[in-house]
């Protein structure tokens, strides 16, 4: 636990940070913001060992997500959710990320579309049903497919060409503008 004060308006506001990680992977899973006025803002993790992911899928996110299980390439987040909880009441979802993949050559994969989650009013972590399941604001598998809330997530950059090391060349932003990256420094430093 970290414990924090500061001034506002003439008054001490406390927080106290807690963090959570994975016991085995030491993976930060979880931190918590508690605040002096009995808020609590709560960061999770989602990774990829967190999905349980089918053997055979014509998703091809799925089947990027597959490539990286089976390279044990485990340790991007692939969604961050910030929520926040007043007293007593159920946690409200009012932020996050979402990063989806791509086999752009075979056994290739690398990031491909980062969604925010745009909204005006704080969610409900459960939206509704879909197929008997429960659909939530998280992304999921569900029937072998790459779920999430696509209402309230907006793509805001979409990664199109990499190199033949994963340095990412170019990108598509939610304008539709794109920009190039160079590489210097023994192209290990973007300019």
């Amino acid at each position: 636990s970290v414990l924090m004060n500061k001034y506002e308006n003439g008054q001490v506001i406390s927080t106290t940070q807690n963090s959570q990680y994975d016991p085995n992977l030491h993976w930060l899973e979880r931190q918590e913001t508690i605040n002096s006025d009995d808020s609590k803002e709560i960061t999770t993790y989602t990774y990829l060992k967190d999905f349980s992911l089918p053997t055979a899928s014509t998703d091809p996110k799925v089947q990027a997500l597959k490539i990286l299980s089976d390279q044990h390439i485990l340790t991007y987040p692939i969604e961050t959710k910030q929520e926040i909880q007043y007293g007593s009441q159920s946690p409200k979802v009012k932020g996050g990320t979402l990063l989806t993949f791509k086999e752009f050559s075979p056994n290739k994969v690398y990031p491909f579309e980062v969604y925010q989650l745009e909204t005006d009013a704080l969610l409900d972590k459960n939206l509704g049903n879909i197929s008997g399941s429960t659909y939530t604001i998280d992304a999921q598998i569900l029937n072998n497919n790459f779920v999430f809330d696509d209402t309230h997530f907006e793509k805001r950059v979409v990664s199109q060409k990499y190199d033949a090391y994963g340095r990412i060349l170019e990108l598509e932003k939610e304008n539709g503008g794109s920009q190039a990256l160079l590489w210097y420094g023994n192209k290990n430093k973007p300019m």
